[in-house]
């Protein structure tokens, strides 16, 4: 009992204290890539973004960008974030997701992807970028700096964190206690506001980041 005691100490100090971050290190690309499709096929019809979530970035992003036209999804699975971020922001609002895996052909509009990599044409080009699946990265700034650089002018990029990310692994290569994102946040971006949900036990973090 004692032992689990210290242990919730030590991995609360650690999420809320700590600035440390963690990083999984792969042979390569393709153990990557590998790794990431087979998780995707057994958590394919699992969802971590919730109506409650979406709904509050949704009055976020309204209450900020007036006018929202395009938005950009990164790691959809099963593409529920667009479905959500339509019903909320309307239907008229054009959203791209994108997935890894080729399970993405099976869902409108998602294309298979690696968010790692930048499109020419998506430079400057959407309102909002949003991932709940940040912590999949193999390389957080470069997703960072990449999702940043898709933003028009006044956009925002949309990270949803929470304590299940301060640890990885090789499924989810990138963790991070609350401060170490922060400072990898505003080394890349200029953090804008930062919105808290807690819901069905779980305090979700989330950052609405800036150009810098």
């Amino acid at each position: 009992m004692l032992v689990k005691i210290l242990n919730k100490i030590k991995a609360f100090y650690y999420f809320y204290f700590s600035s440390k971050i963690k990083l999984y290190k792969y042979k390569n690309f393709n153990e990557y890539k590998k790794i990431q499709i087979a998780a995707n096929l057994k958590k394919e019809n699992q969802v971590w973004a919730t109506e409650k979530s979406l709904e509050n970035i949704s009055k976020m992003l309204r209450k900020k960008i007036p006018a929202i036209k395009s938005g950009l999804c990164h790691g959809v699975r099963n593409g529920t974030e667009i479905k959500l971020f339509q019903k909320f922001l309307g239907k008229n609002t054009h959203i791209l997701g994108t997935e890894i895996s080729h399970t993405a052909k099976k869902y409108p509009n998602v294309m298979q992807w690696d968010f790692h990599k930048l499109k020419k044409q998506w430079v400057g080009k959407f309102d909002f970028v949003y991932s709940n699946a940040f912590d999949h990265a193999y390389d957080p700034e470069l997703c960072i700096r990449n999702w940043i650089s898709c933003l028009q002018p006044k956009g925002l990029c949309v990270i949803e964190w929470s304590r299940n990310n301060a640890e990885n692994n090789s499924t989810d290569p990138f963790g991070a206690s609350l401060r170490g994102l922060k400072l990898l946040f505003k080394k890349n971006a200029k953090i804008d506001s930062i919105l808290f949900i807690n819901e069905k036990n779980i305090k979700r973090f989330l950052f609405f980041l800036r150009k810098k």
